[in-house]
């Protein structure tokens, strides 16, 4: 057989091999999804944030980042509401 059909033919079995692997572990490789409904409430100097969970099992907080000052908190999931503090 020439070089390359043997290379072809190698490169062939790489491709099948690669296609045939699965996540054998049974981890979870799939983000959960987005928070949603998302609201804002002002009240005296300060604003309150609301939103609804992902149901994924897998959801563990939300990241809540903004300027000025960059303000940033990480919610813990089954906290629904943040109200940021003044820096």
């Amino acid at each position: 057989m020439s070089r390359a059909v043997l290379i072809a033919i190698l490169l062939a079995a790489c491709l099948v091999l690669f296609a045939a692997c699965e996540n054998s572990s049974g981890a979870d490789t799939v983000a959960p999804g987005p928070a949603t409904n998302f609201a804002a409430t002002a009240g005296d100097g300060t604003i309150t944030l609301t939103w609804a969970e992902p149901g994924d099992a897998d959801y563990a907080q939300l990241r809540i980042t903004g300027t000025p000052g960059d303000l940033s908190a990480a919610v813990a999931k089954g906290t629904k509401s943040h109200t940021p503090s003044a820096a």
